[in-house]
């Protein structure tokens, strides 16, 4: 299998001729460090876009890390593997090596200080490729290992952790996600369909990225990685919300305002929809029956109780797709499909 992906990497990043890039492998990884030295805008290694320093490899890598991970919480990439830090000051750049195995690969060693009064060196060796015309990173290795190995070992875990869920009935499937509320290797964005996955995403965005504080935060707090998303909306007070109204394309005006807007993010992308946002240690028993079911669809009846024996009860709608059991829908006593109303939440956020 190793060998496989090593062929399927260098089919994917071999260029044509054409496309030979105009630095050498030994000028590209200084470059990219000159982003680490004072007053420089430093390199945000996430970055899977066009303009991106990432072979397809390694984007594909993090990309699916990004999808594997849930709304408000950060994936594998929780430091900087070019620097090998999650924060410097002024990084000094002391050697930089390259052995060019071919054309399109090779490997540059650096050997770097994080701080221009540090007494300790870091070294470690960038594996890059050639990739339209710009050498990129394939990988880089340093004393924690390989990067792409550790995200992509997360990945598989997450994905061996979501394949062992399933179960031939959907009943079955549906008791296995309680039984495993515990568990948080897998992420329930993962046992819903792609659509209400979507329509969960679509929310998210619609709050953190379109007219609101999180783009004028790096006016008082400096430069923010956008792909750094968490919840800063959780740990300001209401006075600072206030504060903020003048950044805000529609301000929030009132306190309650503000309470119902911290509850809607929580019901649609922060509470587990699964277990109604009830905390695991807070489930005292729950039961499952199927009113319908034929075919691939099914849905299924969950009534929790919880430790002062009060009751919340929800029912999913189930697909099974290419063999695999997925939530459609969760629908709710007091207003129907969850999926609905975060569409229709979306749709008020960006009127």
């Amino acid at each position: 299998m190793k060998y496989l992906l090593c062929l399927l990497s260098l089919f994917f990043s071999a260029p044509s001729l054409s496309q030979i890039p105009s630095l050498s492998p030994e000028q590209t990884v200084q470059q990219i460090y000159q982003h680490y030295t004072a007053d420089a805008t430093g390199v945000n290694f996430g970055d899977t876009s066009s303009t991106s320093l990432l072979s397809t490899w390694m984007k594909n890598a993090i990309i699916l890390n990004n999808q594997l991970t849930l709304p408000g919480e950060i994936g594998w990439l929780d430091g900087d593997p070019i620097c090998d830090c999650q924060d410097y000051e002024t990084l000094v750049l002391e050697n930089v090596s390259a052995i060019q195995v071919n054309e399109t690969h090779a490997s540059v060693t650096v050997r770097f200080r994080l701080f221009v009064d540090d007494t300790e060196s870091r070294t470690q060796t960038l594996y890059m490729v050639a990739e339209d015309g710009r050498w990129l990173i394939d990988d880089i290795k340093s004393s924690q290992g390989s990067t792409w190995q550790a995200i992509n070992g997360e990945n598989q875990a997450k994905l061996s952790s979501l394949a062992s869920l399933q179960r031939t009935q959907p009943q079955d499937f549906v008791r296995e996600l309680f039984h495993r509320r515990s568990d948080y290797t897998w992420p329930w964005t993962w046992v819903v369909s792609a659509q209400y996955r979507d329509a969960v995403n679509d929310y998210y965005h619609s709050t953190f990225e379109l007219g609101n504080i999180l783009a004028n935060l790096p006016r008082y707090f400096g430069q923010i990685n956008r792909n750094d998303s968490w919840p800063w909306q959780w740990i300001i007070t209401t006075w600072y919300h206030h504060v903020m109204n003048d950044s805000i394309a529609t301000p929030v005006k009132s306190s309650q305002e503000i309470r119902n807007a911290l509850q809607a993010d929580a019901l649609f992308i922060y509470d587990n929809p699964v277990f109604i946002g009830v905390p695991d240690d807070n489930i005292r028993r729950f039961d499952t029956t199927v009113p319908e079911a034929g075919g691939d669809q099914a849905k299924v009846h969950v009534r929790i109780t919880l430790n002062d024996n009060s009751i919340k009860e929800q029912d999913l709608l189930l697909r099974r797709s290419a063999g695999e059991w997925e939530i459609m829908d969760f629908i709710r006593p007091e207003y129907g499909s969850l999926r609905r109303k975060i569409e229709e939440a979306t749709l008020q956020k960006r009127r």
